[in-house]
């Protein structure tokens, strides 16, 4: 976009001689009117298929006069629905004049733009007084831009809410939608007035609160419009609940019209169906497009996956380089597994361009060699000699790549190895136990897992959504802002968490109604002794990017923590670690840190991936820290089990304690 002055003398001329007595003419209510700015715009359409820009109105200028320089295409949407949109043909000459309130997007062409405003101080300070006059008159247009503008210029929430109120009752779909986000007592009525009228954004928002309450039905009907409003993120919402119910054949309809319009998540899932021809005819070139299309928008799993196929040779010839090359690009995403395959190719790459051999092996392969020669040198005949030939290649292969053995390295600075969580089946539990290490329990918690998760939450909230709940707003490094708010509405603002930004609440109250008790059972095994205290149960709920405080239960009892929802990693240190404590031990042992376990590197840390249904079991002594990779419920509780005595004993001298009983 190349901007201009009004400095020519002839466009000045024609804007004053022609436009300005049109445009006053038009709306005799603007007394004075002032050409702002003027420019030329080049447009292109979307490349995507089927795709199209968003519409949007400028509220900045009181006009906006287009003049094409030569046939062209305009999109206007006088709606809130996408179905309101109609294309405008422009020919050379046109003119093409429009206020405020009409949300336009430019196509393919060029065009000679004009913007004006209501006065030369309006100009100069860059604002738009004309809103206020007209907002006083009931314009919900103006109502609506007035609202924005004051919410700019940080005016009291009071005055922005009641702009947004007025326009809002006279049916503006952006205001009610504005109004249902603000997580208003009324947000679900905003939310679904503004739906109703084809409000994309609203529509989404409403299906993700439904969802949240249990009501997944009417959540897919309002992710379905949406999607159907050309909302990629509701489609993408949509696929995910379409495949957890097993409604593959409308999920791939999704994914396939989602990846035609630029969805970079739907890329990636149709042509991983496509690779594998699951539910859909196999293209493994298509596939590969597909994956290649969302890795060039950046999709972490898609670059990973890119490169796999194109290291197995899926759809063209095995490039191990080029596969290297988006290892370690998904790997600077962020993606783990990218970072895996990149680490685990460059040691195959090391170990076959060298064979580590002790010093003893190196002599006894040179004697081997020194045999096979004289033997290959003593062979009758042609053919003799040429079996042994082969065998006298490979020998003399193996001692060009041979390499001696290091010896082992004792240096300080060397990286800790994490080891892995094991995961077991329930019927295992024992065995985990008494281990005395942490482990994964799977299929232990049945009545809070797969479908019966979708009867608990509307008793949670049925339950606990009035009670005021503390949380947190975790910035970058450690920082946090406490916050506090009934649970429901905490539940409702939990769609704006994000890393950077993350939401974390955490409470041991909550989960004590006596109505919610019998979906407290705890896992078999891992119940609390007879002769103990019955202990309370604690419930977390956060965003992508939280994370828990490092911390250590009384060395008395282990932990268990179902994840409901969502899934999370943990990083877990052994008895002994000895991280900086955020304040002294009680007298069990019972202690938080400030340290960030993920951040660190440690002598000895145990990593996990903890996925929905999952139970994770941490032994008495161990530090634990969770940090979520997407919206997560947890439950979680302590408990002692007669396998975890013996370490309870070890632990509690260190602690003063007398005993082990």
């Amino acid at each position: 976009c190349a901007e201009y002055q009004l400095a020519s003398t002839l466009l000045k001329r024609v804007v004053e001689s022609k436009l300005l007595p049109l445009l006053q003419h038009l709306d005799k209510g603007v007394p004075e009117l002032v050409a702002s700015s003027a420019f030329i715009r080049w447009a292109s359409a979307p490349e995507e298929e089927g795709g199209s820009a968003e519409c949007e109105a400028d509220h900045w200028h009181y006009y906006t006069v287009l003049l094409p320089l030569y046939a062209c295409e305009l999109l206007l949407q006088p709606a809130p629905t996408r179905r309101s949109r109609r294309r405008q043909l422009l020919a050379k000459g046109d003119l093409f004049i429009h206020r405020f309130d009409l949300p336009t997007s430019l196509r393919d062409g060029c065009y000679l733009v004009l913007k004006f405003k209501d006065s030369m101080l309006s100009c100069l300070t860059n604002t738009a007084p004309w809103h206020t006059d007209l907002a006083k008159e009931g314009d919900a247009d103006a109502q609506w831009a007035l609202a924005l503008q004051l919410q700019q210029r940080d005016a009291s929430a009071s005055e922005v809410l009641r702009w947004l109120r007025s326009a809002a009752e006279q049916g503006h779909a952006d205001a009610q939608a504005c109004l249902g986000e603000r997580c208003e007592e009324d947000s679900l009525s905003w939310l679904h007035e503004a739906a109703l009228q084809g409000h994309r954004r609203a529509q989404r928002a409403l299906a993700e609160r439904l969802h949240v309450q249990g009501n997944r039905a009417e959540a897919q009907k309002w992710l379905r419009r949406a999607a159907e409003e050309e909302d990629l993120q509701a489609a993408e919402l949509l696929v995910v609940c379409l495949v957890r119910e097993g409604e593959i054949s409308e999920a791939l309809h999704w994914c396939r019209w989602g990846a035609g319009r630029g969805s970079a998540s739907l890329q990636h899932r149709w042509g991983l169906h496509l690779l594998a021809g699951e539910c859909c005819t196999k293209d493994e070139a298509a596939g590969l497009a597909w994956l290649r299309r969302a890795a060039e928008q950046g999709h972490p799993e898609a670059t990973n996956n890119l490169g796999v196929a194109l290291a197995i040779g899926l759809g063209i010839a095995p490039d191990l380089q080029e596969a290297q090359r988006h290892w370690r690009a998904a790997a600077r995403l962020g993606d783990s597994y990218g970072a895996a395959n990149a680490a685990k190719d460059a040691a195959n790459t090391a170990k076959s361009a060298t064979v580590v051999m002790s010093e003893k092996q190196l002599a006894e392969l040179q004697q081997l060699m020194k045999e096979v020669n004289e033997l290959q040198e003593e062979a009758q005949g042609e053919a003799m000699k040429q079996k042994v030939a082969p065998l006298a290649d490979l020998l003399r292969q193996l001692r060009d790549s041979a390499a001696p053995r290091a010896p082992p390295s004792h240096d300080a600075h060397d990286a800790p190895v994490p080891r892995g969580v094991t995961a077991v089946a329930r019927a295992s539990a024992a065995v985990g136990l008494g281990g005395g290490e942490p482990f994964i329990l799977r299929d232990a918690m049945d009545w809070l897992s797969g479908q019966k998760v979708l009867d608990f939450m509307p008793r949670l909230m049925t339950a606990c959504g009035r009670d005021v709940v503390a949380y947190e707003i975790q910035g970058k490094g450690m920082s946090a802002q406490s916050m506090a708010a009934p649970f429901a509405q905490y539940i409702q603002q939990l769609q704006r968490s994000d890393v950077g930004a993350a939401y974390l609440m955490s409470s041991d109250q909550l989960l004590e109604r006596p109505e919610l008790q019998d979906l407290l059972q705890s896992p078999e095994g891992l119940a609390v002794r007879g002769d103990m205290p019955p202990l309370p149960h604690w419930l977390t709920v956060g965003g992508a990017g939280a994370k828990t405080l490092l911390k250590r239960d009384p060395v008395v009892t282990a932990s268990w923590t179902m994840l409901v929802l969502g899934s999370a990693r943990w990083s877990l240190l052994p008895p002994g670690s000895s991280p900086s404590l955020a304040g002294p031990p009680d007298r069990w042992g019972d202690t938080r840190s400030e340290e960030d376990a993920f951040n660190r590197e440690w002598p000895e840390v145990w990593t996990a991936t903890q996925e929905m249904g999952e139970v994770l079991v941490v032994p008495p002594g161990w530090w634990y820290q969770m940090l979520l990779e997407d919206r997560v419920l947890a439950i979680s509780a302590q408990f002692l089990a007669k396998e975890h005595q013996p370490l309870v004993a070890k632990e509690l001298p260190s602690l003063g304690c007398l005993g082990s009983d």
